[in-house]
């Protein structure tokens, strides 16, 4: 029987991950036109930030209930240390930047989406968090569906150069591409788990809706991290029962994976010309070029977290005089990461970033589970959405890292203190309860 408190939290974070992920308000606010609708508006002009601050606030009085769960999971991770000192220079490039207000302001975002992500992490166990976090990309699937459906003139693009192109509750095509890419292969993997128990049938329909989403989008990188992503899902599940063949296999792959590159160097113009794109990917080369002889003349710190694109005044007028019209940013994760931060905060969240690549590869040969998957999943999700668009600081991909950082390598252990039990402020399942009182542990 569920407590008050056990109650509340659970609808809590369920609402708060459906929010973080694809939450309709910039839409509606901005997007009645069916136009493209790329802004770089301070984000305390609408009420997204306003509600993240009251989630983060929320979760941070949760997280003080329990304040030793954190520091448990801290100390088992000691690669995180990389993610705070990359927090530290998001948040203390406010000295430099050349927007120094703007770049506070984002930066207390970061650090609220941070402290969300960290009370998901730690006080809820790894099966109730793929069950929280279905449904808050269920929700969100639904959601742009309904939009594309039933609201057209928000849900899908109506103006050129993407005319019919869904976008569901998000503000771009290829916003809804990358997500759903990533929702499906999701539900796809739990549908290989008892995490939903009798309620697979849900994550077929959903696998189905979000399949159709990145199509009705079309967003190449949607699908291309779709395929990419079934077929990494299925080399893994083969792979986590047999763990001494991981790295011939891998080496296999790379292999393979380098023979497509030299394949696609020398017929780039016929595979671009498949997924509707031409040999430069829709100008990105250009901008890529411009941003990183920017990225050149500031090269240690940046220009400071989200300075860079704000307005017209900013240093992307640069990018923009060159290129001839306004780049909203530049299509490339990394480069994002450059211009806010540059090599110094950049090098730490690299680095944090190849611990966890390890780390999901030891949580499958740990844990022989299909849900030990997800975190390599997400990953290389990250990798494909941010090598031509930019989402790796997003609320929802932000928060995910963190949490993706903070798992043990025991997706079944508790952390506990000899001052109460195992399970006490922590949200298990009976079967686990029954388990640790078994084991002693209490």
């Amino acid at each position: 029987m569920l407590s008050l408190l056990d109650l509340f939290e659970t609808w809590f974070v369920r609402f708060s991950l459906a929010f973080i992920i694809g939450n309709p308000l910039n839409l509606l606010l901005m997007g009645a036109s069916g136009g493209q609708v790329i802004t770089n508006a301070p984000q305390n002009a609408s009420m997204e930030p306003t509600i993240i601050m009251g989630i983060s606030g929320i979760a941070l009085l949760l997280l003080l209930l329990r304040w030793q769960r954190p520091l448990y999971y801290i100390k088992s991770n000691p690669h995180s240390i990389f993610v705070f000192v990359f927090l530290l220079f998001v948040i203390a490039s406010t000295i430099w930047s050349d927007l120094p207000d703007v770049t506070f302001r984002r930066s207390i975002l970061v650090t609220a989406v941070a402290i969300f992500a960290t009370y998901f992490s730690t006080c809820f166990s790894y099966k109730q968090q793929l069950q929280n976090l279905g449904w808050g990309l269920g929700i969100t699937a639904l959601l742009s569906l309904a939009f594309g459906l039933f609201l057209p003139s928000y849900g899908r693009m109506s103006l050129p150069p993407h005319t019919g192109s869904w976008r569901g509750v998000f503000l771009h095509k290829n916003a809804l591409g990358a997500h759903m890419a990533q929702t499906g292969v999701f539900f796809l993997t739990l549908f290989f788990t008892d995490v939903y128990g009798k309620h697979k049938k849900i994550a077929v329909v959903l696998v189905a809706i979000s399949l159709f989403l990145v199509v009705a989008s079309r967003s190449s990188t949607g699908l291309v991290a779709f395929a990419t992503m079934t077929a990494a899902l299925f080399i893994c599940n083969i792979l986590r029962f047999r763990s001494t063949v991981i790295v011939p296999v891998l080496i296999l792959i790379i292999f393979m994976w380098g023979g497509f590159t030299i394949y696609a160097q020398n017929n780039a113009e016929e595979l671009t010309a498949v997924l509707g794109k031409d040999v430069g990917l829709t100008g990105r080369d250009a901008i890529w070029k411009a941003v990183g002889d920017m990225i050149n003349l500031r090269p240690l710190l940046g220009y400071g977290y989200e300075a860079f694109w704000y307005s017209p005044y900013s240093a992307s007028a640069t990018v923009t005089r060159i290129l001839g019209w306004a780049v909203p940013h530049s299509h490339n994760g990394l480069l994002e990461l450059l211009l806010a931060v540059g090599w110094l905060g950049t090098i730490p969240y690299l680095l944090s970033f190849v611990f966890n690549i390890v780390k999901s590869i030891q949580l499958i040969q740990n844990n022989g589970t299909v849900e030990a998957i997800w975190p390599i999943l997400f990953l290389l999700f990250m990798i494909l959405s941010n090598s031509t668009e930019k989402n790796i600081m997003t609320a929802y991909v932000w928060s995910s890292y963190v949490w993706i950082t903070l798992l043990p390598l025991n997706l079944k252990d508790v952390p506990f203190t000899t001052t109460q039990p195992a399970y006490s402020g922590l949200h298990l399942d009976e079967v686990q309860v029954d388990a640790f009182k078994a084991e002693g542990r209490s």
